[in-house]
């Protein structure tokens, strides 16, 4: 299951799910996402104020999870095969192959 949530919903998440892989994907500077906000044209000033303050405040929580990637302008399939190189990592964990290592101890 895949969850596109802000960094609260994300503590929590954890709190519930510590096993659960997470994410924090973000553009590779505060202006860029800046950019790609008003480049959208979609959104009024204020919603996307809003998104850039939500943004500074939820930058430091970064550290809490347990990969980071850089969406790139222009380079979406790099950030994909990040993501699933991660993905891929993730699963290769000893606590996610008990049943084999249980084999060994009995």
């Amino acid at each position: 299951v895949i969850l596109e949530i802000e960094v609260q919903g994300a503590m929590q998440i954890k709190k519930v799910c510590p096993d659960a892989l997470f994410v924090f994907i973000s553009p590779e500077s505060y202006e860029e996402l800046e950019r790609r906000l008003r480049g959208r044209g979609t959104e009024s000033e204020e919603v996307i104020e809003k998104r850039l303050t939500a943004a500074k405040k939820e930058a430091p929580y970064a550290f809490l999870y347990d990969c980071f990637i850089v969406n790139k302008s222009g380079m979406a399939k790099e950030a994909a095969a990040d993501i699933m190189a991660a993905v891929s990592y993730f699963s290769l964990k000893p606590e996610f192959h008990r049943d084999v290592l249980d084999t060994f101890f009995g």
